[in-house]
């Protein structure tokens, strides 16, 4: 569901556009043909607005709307098409291009001033002009780890990137840079994205969110919740005492990463978007460790103290 440049409310399913202009929290009464009720006469509170030429979107597929502009950038199965608003309501397409690799491959798109920025699921981004498809520049800054969030801001400079393992990016369209920058919550954020006026907002450590001016990343103000006895036990309690003992069953994960090089697992492979499961591959290792060091320690003292 998208906003347009009116306030009118778009909505995109997976075979047309729609535009919402009635109220859908009214009933609609059934038409009358000669008196008789007939059940096909209800008029529904959205029309169609759709281009002629529709663009059937099917799994693994995304859509964003550009809020400069408010075109909308439309990916399903490694193709992406742009369409816009006609003077007279309807939808229509103004360019298409193919993507290189599978036809279906998840990706995560983001699309703001003339630039698109593209997630692909081999970890690339992947910068593009978005009125000619010319590929500006590409980066892997967290090697196969996959993007899995993509925001831009009102004016389009700004794009923010979340990987898959929680670590977050700043792509600069000005100055055409890459860059982690020094927030808070690095490795463990969740999202982030940005307002009406261009203030960063940006999700971590699990309930916590913090606001920065852009572009200077200055912090604004910090955000977290009171947390009750129960989210207190787990997170000061239940967490450091998993966390310290030994966890040779996971030990699995230890091996995928040095196999694949990645620190998530994907269980939904036609969404990128979709969470997936932390490796955090050398966990049981210095876990099983701390425990072993903790234990010898524990024997030494008990065998010190006693008289054999």
């Amino acid at each position: 569901m998208f906003r347009e440049e009116k306030g009118d409310v778009l909505v995109d399913d997976s075979m047309r556009l729609h535009r919402l202009v009635g109220d859908p929290t009214k009933s609609q009464e059934p038409g009358k043909f000669f008196g008789v009720t007939v059940p096909f006469g209800k008029r529904s509170p959205f029309e169609k607005v759709s281009p002629e030429e529709p663009v059937l979107l099917t799994q693994p597929a995304m859509v964003t709307m550009n809020p400069s502009n408010y075109e909308l950038a439309l990916y399903t199965r490694a193709s992406i098409t742009i369409v816009r608003k006609g003077d007279e309501g309807q939808y229509i397409v103004e360019r298409t291009h193919e993507l290189d690799g599978q036809e279906r491959q998840p990706a995560v798109i983001s699309y703001g001033g003339q630039t698109l920025v593209i997630g692909r699921d081999d970890g690339r981004l992947q910068i593009l002009d978005a009125s000619t498809f010319k590929l500006l520049d590409e980066f892997q800054p967290e090697g196969p780890n996959q993007p899995r969030f993509i925001h831009t801001s009102a004016d389009g400079r700004w794009f923010s990137i979340v990987f898959h393992n929680g670590n977050f990016w700043l792509y600069d369209t000005e100055s055409q840079e890459l860059k982690k920058p020094r927030v808070t919550g690095q490795g463990n954020i969740s999202s982030a994205t940005f307002s009406h006026d261009d203030q960063l907002f940006v999700c971590h450590h699990t309930v916590r969110m913090s606001r920065y001016e852009m572009p200077s990343l200055k912090l604004v103000r910090r955000y977290s919740p009171n947390l009750g006895w129960l989210a207190k036990g787990y997170l000061y309690g239940l967490v450091p005492i998993y966390t310290v003992f030994p966890k040779p069953g996971e030990l699995d994960k230890t091996f995928q990463y040095l196999l694949s090089g990645k620190e998530t697992q994907d269980n939904n492979r036609s969404d990128m978007a979709a969470s997936q499961e932390s490796l955090d591959p050398w966990t049981p290792l210095w876990s099983s460790a701390l425990f072993m060091f903790v234990m010898l320690i524990a024997s030494c003292v008990y065998i010190e103290r006693q008289e054999f």
